[in-house]
């Protein structure tokens, strides 16, 4: 994305293939709050628009997958060998266990002695006894675990960065261009492509507007 910063820590993030028609300030100007800086092309604004609200869609079929799938999940021994020790039962929370013990259950495995371990929800199920033979890929444990997955989270992370873009693209579109949100003076504008100020580029994209906030 490209961006319009201020001193004032305030933000502008537009995607950077928003293309510019014309830059409307120079270096050291004087900018009101509602200032117009800059004017954009239409049909790339509507672009724009069209390509975060389909993002922003993905992303909300990948949240509600994640939130509908089941929050069952295994521990597996992770070695052959034989049940040497369980310490937790059903209904026991895996933090506990794990905080008092350091160990979900210990495996024999030859002259070793392996630790099977866990790091949260709770123990819906002990699916071998001590004394049991098990593989590395045996499912000792079923666990219920309302930890939100990795997917999930980046996912609405991702949501939350193009709902604030796609709010600031129609705020452009509302106002005929990209404006000041503060009022100060324009410290550097620098572009993308070969329009200038009040000099028209269909290819022209803005990269930064910083300025000092009063």
């Amino acid at each position: 994305t490209g961006t319009i910063s201020y001193a004032s820590s305030t933000d502008i993030q537009v995607p950077s293939d928003l293309e510019m028609d014309d830059i409307l300030v120079s270096e050291g100007t004087y900018v009101e709050k509602g200032t117009l800086l800059a004017t954009v092309d239409k049909t790339s604004l509507a672009v724009c628009i069209a390509d975060v609200e389909e993002a922003i869609s993905e992303l909300d079929s990948t949240i509600t997958s994640e939130l509908s799938s089941s929050t069952t999940q295994y521990v597996t021994s992770g070695v052959s060998g034989t049940v040497e020790k369980i310490y937790g039962n059903a209904g026991d929370s895996v933090e506990d266990i794990m905080v008092e013990n350091g160990a979900l259950m210990l495996v024999k495995n030859g002259d070793e002695t392996i630790k099977v371990i866990g790091s949260d929800g709770i123990i819906t199920s002990v699916n071998v006894s001590e004394g049991s033979s098990v593989s590395a890929s045996t499912r000792v444990f079923t666990i219920d675990s309302d930890a939100q997955s990795g997917e999930y989270l980046q996912a609405v992370k991702d949501r939350e960065e193009l709902v604030s873009i796609l709010e600031t693209l129609i705020s452009i579109k509302k106002n005929g261009g990209i404006t000041a949100s503060v009022e100060g003076m324009v410290e550097a504008i620098n572009v993308s492509g070969s329009a200038s100020e009040n000099n028209t580029s269909s290819e022209a994209m803005i990269d930064d507007v910083k300025y000092s906030a009063y």
